[in-house]
């Protein structure tokens, strides 16, 4: 699921019921960074909320090969890339043209944004559907009865054993969808043990901003202006989680409650806590982040928990983290969520004070000035 504004309850919907964080795909063995990420990127990425390259949006450098493909009847093609395989129904237009490089793009934003991270042994495999009705069937073909609830969807895509499915809605809200997919896409692929669902989310959030800068995809944790508003909405309205409770949470739970307006405040509580983490307190909690995320790909996270000091951990099993948000967050942290509680809440009210916007629409960090959280 991804941008409240541009796509909505309804994308939340689909994706939720789609299971996109999904379980990872016990790789065989992800590579070492450096055998197939950009040169800037080998020696640990730009660093939190800076601008990953930008890369050619028509196509142009990035494209390798063009062969046609059909869905049924439907005449297609599949569009190769170093690291992707793009199958599309589309004809023409904007989105066909920039869907490949953009892709490319993200993913060597996910290996490189945050910290050095591993890339996938085989080229992910991503489709966009000229229309609904495509991907709907396609969907019951991945899903299975899994599928049915998403026949009322209309706005939407999901991410499933390392794939990616998509339709289109217009380029723009397409491909922010496949920005914040893209990292389930990644992890499902690469990482040898889930992130806690907190974590996940959280970081599929902070992979979806980004420009276009002379038709090049730039990508840039902090411009999210969806995420930021729903989040001031929330804050305005009271609907805000506790740190403890957030870390809890599932998107599935809060659909429940109502129209997909708490799932929505849901992400962006969690687009506002991995910016915390990164940034808040003078970013004493990033060297956290990049350790949890190196430990998920590597295998360790789970060892590394139960090491810890934190009686969260007890009992901890591989296979339960996602059920363990507050354990995980205690034990790279190396505080609790309810000591951390009353840091972040001041971290979000700061964050969507009235002056800030400006910068989330630049995609700069609002607290870059001398009187950093």
């Amino acid at each position: 699921m991804i941008r409240a504004g541009a796509v909505g309850a309804a994308a939340v919907l689909a994706t939720v019921l789609a299971g996109c964080a999904g379980r990872p795909a016990a790789p065989s063995g992800p590579r070492d960074a450096l055998d197939w990420r950009s040169p800037w990127s080998a020696v640990g990425g730009p660093g939190a909320g800076a601008a990953s390259p930008a890369v050619g949006g028509d196509g142009a450098g990035v494209v390798v090969s063009s062969e046609p493909w059909a869905f049924g009847a439907a005449p297609g093609r599949v569009i190769r890339t170093r690291h992707l395989r793009v199958y599309t129904t589309l004809e023409r237009g904007l989105l066909l043209d920039r869907a490949p490089a953009f892709l490319e793009a993200a993913l060597t934003h996910y290996a490189g944004a945050v910290t050095r991270l591993p890339g996938p042994d085989a080229p992910l495999d991503t489709y966009i559907m000229a229309g609904r009705a495509q991907w709907f069937r396609l969907a019951q073909a991945v899903l299975g009865e899994r599928s049915g609830a998403l026949g009322t969807v209309g706005r939407g895509g999901f991410a499933q054993g390392g794939r990616g499915y998509f339709f289109d809605i217009g380029p723009a809200d397409t491909l922010a969808i496949a920005a914040h997919e893209g990292w389930h896409q990644y992890t499902q692929r690469v990482f040898r043990q889930r992130l806690p669902l907190w974590a996940e989310e959280g970081m599929a959030t902070y992979m979806e901003g980004h420009k276009w800068v002379n038709d090049r995809p730039v990508f840039l944790p902090w411009r999210n202006t969806e995420r930021f508003d729903r989040l001031r909405l929330a804050q305005g309205g009271d609907q805000s989680l506790a740190l403890p409770e957030l870390l809890r949470a599932s998107p599935e739970v809060l659909l429940g409650t109502g129209t997909g307006e708490r799932a929505l405040v849901y992400y962006a509580q969690l687009w506002a806590l991995m910016h915390f983490l990164m940034e808040g307190q003078g970013g004493k909690h990033r060297p956290a982040v990049e350790r949890m995320l190196r430990d998920a790909a590597q295998g360790t996270l789970a060892a590394a928990v139960r090491a810890s000091a934190s009686g969260r951990a007890a009992g901890l099993r591989a296979d339960g983290l996602a059920d363990l948000g507050p354990a995980v967050f205690e034990a790279y942290t190396g505080e609790s969520p309810e000591a951390l509680d009353e840091a972040y809440r001041s971290f979000v009210q700061r964050l969507v004070r009235s002056n800030v916007r400006g910068a989330i629409v630049e995609g700069v960090s609002p607290f870059a000035a001398a009187d950093a959280p």
